[in-house]
């Protein structure tokens, strides 16, 4: 049984990656271009979840500040919005918000709490303040940082600003850069809007660090080789690489130019021209052969996020259809490791079943002790062993019939108690000499061999249904109780002489003993008085 357990999780393991690779060659929608199709979908899919929180919170923010900032955008009330952005937003790692009139706040993440600093168009200290804040805006801790802090701010700024009064649309996006504030590489995305009280510009720079949007898009890391990128309306790309760069340079003034969306990648580079002399339509697959390599692209429209206008998706034929395999056997491995951990589980659950023997409450105990007091009868008989025979110091398979003799003979009557471990007289002699001639000397090991015994026999729907076992410690000495119910059908024992022939025989109790009924017309007369 435990073999077909074993087995079974493997032939269906083994079945669901034999259809899986079957399908995935065979099946129409597993021609490349349909598999490029759907990996597209997916990925708007992915990024359009993956945006609107950026998109919402530009909206939120744009909304709520279009007012005067010193009228009531002070460091305090600004935190105390932004917070609750932040960590509602874990793809969030700063927010940069400032006018042209000079203010400058900036807020980002660090661990469990948030960092927060306000420049005003008076600043002029050698150093920017800092503050340490919970998230319920309480301040747990302030620095000064010095003068570089607030030079390369104030250039950032100029820097985002220029390039939006220098654009027709109201959102930019950078290419990757080393975040000075987060230590890692981010992507970061500005939008300006004119405040309705005094025609100030306002612009709001969020960094989503790249670490988060690869993880974000992990089900892609299943396809080597690929290339995942942003069309622009304005023509600018920039790319989402396979993993996080080792280095990456910072954000520059004079370099920012260079941020704004340039690609490196030579395939991207090379795929995305001949996209454009295909006519730069949207919704288009096509299939190029670099080298060796046969790349497949789709280019998808985009219109979740405003400037986006199309998202594309690069990989060679062969890496597409490995992923897919990858993709459905971590489906069937997870399958199998839940179906093999509920078999380990039932099996474990049926051997602690029946290495675990019924306790016995002291009442019942006193029970089997008055009744053995009581001695033999027509419903309750003792025996002395299962299987070791005191006289011969040995095991004798002999009294392991016997005990079968009389548990079928109880059955077939008007059922009754057997006990093992106490001697005709009614002497407690327990289960000692038996259990040292187990491979396990214990009532758990003893059972087990007892019901083995049983089944052969038997079968499990009568061990089941027909009796109960337990194991009651009368004077020190463990016995083993056995009840057997009245029987709702005959009760053979099959035996089996020195030829090897087998004959079945049909017991019944007879006063305190057990007696077999040999002719078959007084077993036939007896079944139907009795059945």
């Amino acid at each position: 049984m435990r073999r077909i357990y074993t087995i079974i999780p493997l032939v269906i393991l083994v079945s669901g990656i034999a259809i899986v690779l079957y399908s995935t060659f065979k099946s129409d929608d597993a021609f490349t271009e349909n598999l490029i199709n759907s990996l597209s979908k997916s990925l708007e899919k992915d990024l359009t979840d993956y945006l609107n929180p950026l998109r919402d919170e530009f909206l939120g923010i744009s909304e709520k500040y279009n007012t005067k900032w010193e009228d009531h955008m002070g460091e305090d009330s600004l935190a105390e919005y932004l917070i609750p952005s932040i960590a509602g937003t874990p793809a969030f790692g700063s927010v940069m918000l400032y006018n042209d009139k000079g203010y400058n706040f900036l807020i980002y993440r660090e661990r469990n709490t948030y960092v927060t600093s306000l420049l005003t168009p008076d600043h002029q200290q050698t150093g920017v303040i800092w503050s340490r804040r919970l998230y319920d805006n309480t301040v747990s801790s302030t620095w000064t940082e010095v003068i570089k802090g607030q030079m390369e701010r104030r250039e950032f700024v100029q820097g985002i600003m220029d390039e939006i009064a220098s654009d027709d649309e109201s959102v930019i996006w950078t290419g990757i850069y080393q975040s000075r504030l987060l230590k890692e590489p981010v992507i970061a995305a500005a939008m300006d809007w004119t405040s309705r009280a005094d025609s100030s510009i306002y612009i709001c720079t969020i960094e989503l660090p790249v670490r988060l949007i690869i993880r974000h898009l992990q089900k892609f890391s299943r396809y080597d080789n690929r290339r995942i990128f942003f069309a622009m309306n304005s023509g600018q790309l920039i790319d989402i690489p396979e993993r996080v760069p080792d280095t990456i340079r910072t954000f520059e003034i004079e370099h920012i130019d260079g941020l704004l969306g340039t690609i490196q990648d030579s395939i991207i580079l090379t795929l995305l021209d001949s996209w454009k002399a295909l006519g730069g339509e949207v919704d288009m697959t096509f299939f190029q052969e670099l080298g060796d390599e046969e790349w497949w692209i789709h280019i998808r429209e985009f219109n979740s996020f405003e400037r986006i206008n199309a998202v594309g998706i690069a990989m060679t034929e062969a890496s597409m259809k490995m992923g897919i395999i990858r993709t459905y056997s971590r489906i069937i491995i997870t399958i199998a490791f839940l179906l093999i951990s509920i078999i380990l589980y039932l099996i474990a659950s049926k051997k602690r079943k029946i290495k675990s023997p019924a306790k016995v409450p002291q009442d019942e105990k006193d029970d089997w002790q008055k009744m053995i007091q009581k001695g033999e009868s027509q419903h309750l008989e003792f025996k002395s062993a299962l299987r070791m025979d005191m006289n011969l110091g040995q095991v004798n398979p002999k009294l392991e019939d016997v005990i079968v003799k009389t548990i079928a003979a109880f059955s077939n009557g008007e059922g009754g108690k057997l006990i093992i471990g106490v001697a005709d007289n009614g002497d407690i002699l327990g289960l000692e000499p038996d259990f040292s001639s187990l491979r396990k000397q214990d009532s758990d090991y003893f059972e087990i061999h007892l019901r083995n015994i049983l089944k052969q026999q038997f079968g499990v729907t009568f061990i089941t249904t027909n009796l109960e076992i337990l194991f009651p410690v009368i004077e020190a000495r463990e016995i083993c109780a056995i009840t057997i119910g009245k029987g709702t059908e005959p009760a053979y024992i099959t035996t089996v002489d020195k030829n090897g022939n087998k004959t079945e025989r049909f017991y019944v109790r007879s006063g305190n003993s057990s007696q077999e009924i040999q002719s078959l017309k007084e077993i036939t007369e007896y079944i139907g008085k009795r059945f």
